[in-house]
């Protein structure tokens, strides 16, 4: 059982429009994976940057207008995705409190079971939890994990818009090269999370979080860029992609 984090960037361009290509693409190897006899499930994000093209939202409660706008264009651009390879789709909007209750986590079972994919994602319309997170660094990893635990699935993938985790910022040191593998997740590793979120309005801090959280529970996490073809499917083969937070064994 595999949690697919998918960050907004990776499928909103900053005009708000949606990266049709790229969604698709991610629907695709998503595809594979449960026609392989796989179970994944999707945690997006994105809703807010697609219901705020014309970046008007500036309040909390205009974003949770936002949401509601985006969340509709998005589910529909992920339906139809999924409706090309004739895989069913669920949407379940919560928040992090939400998994703390056993029927929203019987429903993502049930559906599991019933094979459909379920789209998740935080409930903004009507919760602001997230988007104020989003002023400290927050982002979906949180839910993603909260999953991923709920679930007990095996892996969390983690998507974004750089190829992993690295020991300063990338966009500043285009030299870098991702760490392959993080083991433990020390003071260390969370200063080098502090320096590539310098210039980024989100970032690595709540990734190293939920990767943290993810070992801890014996899943292994990986980030990875979202951009890069097959990522989904390579990652799930064995490949070194990205950066991989290893499960913490004898648990």
């Amino acid at each position: 059982m595999v949690v697919i984090k998918i960050g907004s960037k990776v499928l909103v361009s900053e005009l708000g429009k949606i990266r049709l290509k790229v969604l698709r693409s991610l629907a695709k190897q998503i595809s594979k994976v449960h026609q392989s006899g796989g179970i994944p499930l999707i945690v997006t994000s994105g809703a807010i940057a697609c219901g705020n093209s014309l970046a008007w939202a500036k309040t909390v409660i205009d974003k949770q207008v936002a949401a509601s706008i985006g969340q509709r264009k998005l589910m529909s651009h992920w339906g139809q995705a999924f409706d090309d390879h004739g895989l069913e789709v669920s949407q379940i909007l919560c928040t992090h409190l939400d998994l703390r209750h056993k029927t929203v986590l019987a429903v993502l079972r049930r559906t599991l079971k019933l094979r459909i994919i379920p789209i998740i994602n935080e409930n903004d319309s009507v919760a602001d939890e997230e988007i104020r997170a989003l002023k400290e660094h927050g982002d979906n990893d949180a839910l993603a994990v909260g999953v991923a635990i709920g679930v007990k699935a095996d892996r969390l993938i983690m998507l974004t818009d750089v190829d992993g985790f690295f020991a300063d910022n990338p966009k500043t040191n285009p030299g870098l090269l991702p760490i392959p593998v993080v083991s433990v997740i020390d003071d260390e590793i969370k200063a080098m999370a502090q320096r590539i979120d310098s210039d980024r309005p989100t970032g690595m801090g709540l990734k190293i979080d939920a990767a943290g959280k993810a070992m801890k529970a014996g899943i292994t996490a990986h980030i990875a860029n979202g951009d890069r073809p097959n990522v989904i499917c390579d990652i799930l083969s064995g490949q070194q992609i990205g950066t991989m937070f290893p499960a913490v064994s004898g648990l």
